[in-house]
């Protein structure tokens, strides 16, 4: 997912209707700097800072590597758009924390995400992974102030929804909605 976005901002950055050039923070772990839990390995990220400087925007390209969450936190807060390009993801706590955040987010339509992305209300989601497509909504939030504060106040409020409490009771419900299996006795012959 992080090509699709660094193919994205190319994008971006080539559009003449954005003032400012805007600045990609990439967030994660570089198992080269020795972090236990890798999501961007120390190979793939050389490989996603060749990228950036062969599209002509790696000075709009920053890797954060491994941050803890109050950090995480403060990013998440500053940052006018959260992107979220995976392939696949079961729950998508990053899309949950941008939102608990009041960011925006830009996501992929897989997994756990729509139910925290709400197209059109509280982000963008895309069922492709085509960086002109990203391009476009990340755009229409960054030139757009009022729906991005918009879709801000929709974020926050639907992320009180998801408390550990909130989620186990809609476990519980789920799992007990369905009809209990009938147990009949074993019969030995």
């Amino acid at each position: 997912g992080a090509e699709t976005v660094i193919r994205a901002m190319a994008h971006l950055v080539g559009d003449r209707a954005q003032p400012e050039p805007p600045v990609l923070l990439v967030i994660g772990a570089d198992s080269q700097n020795g972090a236990s839990e890798s999501r961007l390995s120390g190979g793939e990220q050389a490989r996603l800072v060749a990228l950036a400087d062969s599209l002509g925007i790696g000075g709009q390209v920053r890797f954060l590597g491994s941050v803890d969450q109050p950090a995480l936190a403060s990013y998440l807060s500053l940052a006018a758009v959260c992107v979220v390009p995976s392939y696949s993801e079961s729950f998508g706590l990053v899309a949950l924390e941008a939102a608990a955040c009041g960011t925006p987010v830009v996501a992929a339509r897989v997994g756990g995400l729509p139910t925290i992305v709400k197209d059109g209300l509280t982000g963008f989601t895309l069922v492709s992974h085509e960086p002109a497509q990203y391009a476009e909504r990340i755009g229409r939030l960054l030139a757009d102030e009022e729906l991005r504060l918009c879709f801000s106040r929709r974020s926050r409020l639907l992320a009180t929804q998801f408390t550990w409490k909130d989620t186990v009771d809609r476990l519980v419900a789920e799992y007990t909605s369905h009809p209990q299996p009938v147990l009949r006795p074993a019969v030995a012959g």
